[in-house]
This record gives C-alpha cells, structure tokens and sequence, in this order.
C-alpha cells in the first residue's frame, strides 16, 4: 500500500507509537495524521482504536485507562488541544469533526463518601460516551459521562454536554441546553 504523501511524514510517529503500545493501539491504516506534541496513553488494560485517515492535531490528549475501549472513526478530525479521557468507553464516529479545545470525559470522581478523606482516593463513576457520525462539535465544549450525540447533530461552541442529543440536533447554550431540530431557525 502506498501512502498519501501528506501521511508518510506521520508514519514514524505512528510507528514508533504502535512499538510502544503494541496491540493496544490498533491503527485502521497508516494514514492517519498524528501531529507532534499528541499526548497518547494507553494502560496495559485498555485500548484505543484509530480509523482510518483520522487527523489528531497537536496537543491533543488521548487517555484511556482501567480497561476502556477508546475508537476514533474514519476520517475524524480533531482540532488542538482537545482531551480525550475513557475510564470506561469512549466513541468516535466517522467523519466527526471536534472543534479546538474540546473534551470528552466519560467519568467523574466519586466525592459523596466523606469517611474515605481525601476526595483523590475515592474512585471513579462514569458511562460510556457515544458520539454518532457526522457530527460537528464546536470548540471548547465539554461532553460528559453518559452522553449519547446523534448522527448529523451541531454542538455550539461553549457547550456544556451533559444529557443525550438525539439525531440531526442542533445544540448550544452556556447555562441552559437549546436543542432544535437542524436546519430551522439556526442562531
């Protein structure tokens, strides 16, 4: 298989992430675009999965730990900075676009047991996240445990995600959630 020539300059990157993970990375191909200064951590337990032609650019974060499944479709594109943080399952769908600064948790920390102390040792809660395909999320939201995004959807930038969007969505608002159907009366 011959590489775009766009990608070659990410194979060594790729290559040399996939030696260290091993089988804990699983790469659809070798075209996909991993600029420097990618943050990539996969426990021993946990994977992440890369689709084809998907693009991180630079100083994304990806983490997956205590067994989680991570899956970035094909053709996703993930602007900078963005975090990307699976304790239990995150997923991409293809052909998604994540606008700058986005993040993507699906846990929190456990705080309701005040006999345990410090708040560090209480553990995690969470549910997988389920980001359908063609989805556009704008820059700086945050989308937490549980959430299920629609295929098709808009989330606006600045959005606060925590409750399920269903298909062909268009979502924004800083205090308060405004969903419409896509398409009608756009902001």
């Amino acid at each position: 298989m011959k590489l775009q020539s766009k990608y070659v300059g990410f194979a060594l990157r790729l290559l040399l992430a996939k030696a260290r993970y091993r089988s804990r990375l699983r790469l659809q191909s070798f075209e996909i675009a991993m600029e420097k200064d990618v943050e990539l951590h996969i426990d021993r337990k946990s994977t992440v999965e890369c689709g084809h032609r998907a693009y991180l650019r630079r100083g994304t974060v990806v983490d997956a730990r205590d067994g989680s499944v991570l899956k970035i479709g094909r053709f996703v594109f993930v602007n900078r900075g963005c975090s990307l943080v699976a304790r239990y399952a995150i997923e991409i769908g293809d052909e998604t676009l994540l606008g700058e600064y986005v993040t993507i948790y699906d846990h929190n920390h456990n705080y309701d047991n005040p006999a345990t102390g410090e708040l560090r040792n209480q553990g995690y809660r969470g549910k997988p996240v389920s980001i359908g395909r063609n989805v556009w999320i704008g820059s700086h939201v945050f989308i937490g445990a549980g959430v299920s995004v629609g295929d098709n959807s808009v989330i606006g930038a600045h959005t606060v995600v925590t409750r399920s969007i269903p298909a062909n969505s268009l979502v924004y608002g800083k205090t308060e959630l405004v969903m419409k159907p896509r398409g009608m009366n756009q902001p």
